[in-house]
Parts: structure tokens; sequence; C-alpha cells
């Protein structure tokens, strides 16, 4: 399996994911009662990770684990604590997360991921930047 898409509307948790060692790519739509992301954390050959409405997504430590994650989505996922833990993957490309707020406001460490070649988000007042600074990123993950 390279792709897997989960209507997750009664799980809580990922486990076993991590035994599909070829995963390319998950998406995971209404999992609003995850409350653990570590087994994602452990399918080292994720690019692509989709995630809405999992509304138990407060921070992303697990998901900083990936370590060849290109594209990360994660739409109207509710208030998450920070974006820093996302500033350990060298790897990533695109970012977005809409209609998800970012607790801390700080949307500048973005800009340390150095190969980062898209982001979209709302803005909002508490943001340290708006969306109009990340003008140069248009790539879209496929």
């Amino acid at each position: 399996i390279k792709e897997l898409y989960i209507m997750a509307k009664n799980l809580t948790n990922l486990r076993g994911v991590e035994k599909l060692i070829n995963l390319y790519s998950v998406e995971i739509d209404y999992g609003r009662n995850i409350y653990d992301f570590s087994d994602i954390s452990k399918v080292t050959s994720l690019k692509k990770l989709l995630l809405y409405g999992c509304k138990k997504l407060n921070k992303l430590d697990d998901i900083s684990k990936i370590p060849n994650l290109e594209c990360l989505w994660f739409d109207n996922c509710g208030i998450v604590e920070s974006l820093k833990p996302i500033s350990k993957l060298t790897s990533l490309k695109f970012i977005a997360f809409g209609d998800t707020i970012i607790k801390d406001g700080d949307i500048e460490c973005l800009f340390e991921l150095k190969i980062l070649k898209g982001a979209y988000f709302k803005n909002r007042k508490h943001y340290n930047s708006k969306y109009d600074n990340f003008g140069k990123y248009n790539y879209m993950c496929t």
C-alpha cells in the first residue's frame, strides 16, 4: 500500500499504520477523536500527510519526527500550540493549515525551512507574519 485514505470518525489513534513500510501518502478525514499521532511518526517513507478535522491535534511533535515528509496539510484541526516543532522537517516543501489556529502566533518560524516552496494559511490578528509575506511560495503538493 502506497496511499491510505481513512474516514476516521471513531478512531482515537493510528496504531498499525507503522507496519505499512512503503506508505507514501496518508489522508485522514474527520479524525476528530484522534489524539495519538505517535505511530504515524514511525512511517519513515511518508512524504505526504493530509489531516482534516483532527480537532485533538494539539501539538506537532509526533509529526515533526517524520523524516522525509514533503507535504503537510492540517486544516480545520482546531488549535495547535505551535509550528516550531516542524522546523525539524528539513524535507518539507509545502505546508497548509487554513482554518487551524496556531496558538503562539509564530508563523515566521516557517522561514527556517530552507526548501519550503509553498505555504497556505489564513491571516489571524495574533500571527507575527501574514500570508502575503509568503508570496514567493506558490508550490502545491501533488
